[in-house]
């Protein structure tokens, strides 16, 4: 079983930082318990302070998990980016194969190492503040890095037909289902380590 994660680095608590503090303890919560049932006055217990002094951070818990999914966010799209820049022209179809394999890569990884904030941006409730968090994370949406990668491989000629947003979809299904298996404790058949290479040819050879 893997042992829960530490909280995310960037949120690490600095003295007189209660903000990021409570942001810190959530995901230490949900990493911990599996869900995010725990309210603002227990978080602010767990790193000492007065339920009065987090909600001068805080209007409600509603308003800390949506910072979260903020968060969540732009930690994702900060992967892709680290791992296929956007602004990176593909020199070739090979190029454009690997930019499509790094994202994924990048994907699995960021569920792997954040499941915490993995399950509160993609899990069930989420919906009410999801898409909101989504577009205010960065200017460019996160999910511009996996539209980019299938543009290239049309671009190249490994897909005949210019991708649709269902084809996106699918594309991120995938990766998205794979990560979930890894999540689980699924890892048999294929490593989280393997899978965007795995799972790359298959996506593309549906795709055609």
């Amino acid at each position: 079983m893997r042992q829960a994660p530490h909280p995310t680095p960037k949120l690490a608590y600095h003295h007189g930082n209660l903000r990021d503090a409570l942001l810190a303890a959530a995901i230490e919560e949900m990493a911990a318990t599996g869900s995010g049932r725990f309210s603002l006055s227990e978080l602010a217990r767990k790193v000492g302070v007065t339920p009065a002094a987090a909600y001068k951070h805080f209007a409600d818990k509603q308003a800390l998990l949506f910072e979260l999914a903020r968060h969540g966010f732009t930690m994702l799209r900060q992967r892709f980016q680290e791992a296929a820049p956007i602004e990176h022209e593909v020199r070739d179809a090979e190029d454009a194969i690997r930019r499509l394999e790094r994202i994924g890569a990048a994907y699995v990884q960021f569920g792997i190492s954040e499941p915490a904030l993995f399950s509160l941006i993609f899990g069930r409730g989420a919906s009410e503040f999801r898409r909101s968090a989504a577009e205010q994370a960065e200017r460019t949406p996160t999910f511009a890095h996996f539209a980019k990668a299938l543009d290239d491989l049309h671009r190249f000629g490994v897909l005949q037909r210019p991708p649709t947003p269902q084809d996106q979809w699918f594309a991120w299904s995938a990766i998205h289902g794979a990560t979930e298996l890894h999540l689980a404790g699924i890892d048999s058949l294929v490593s989280p380590a393997d899978s965007a290479r795995v799972l790359t040819p298959n996506i593309i050879a549906a795709l055609r």
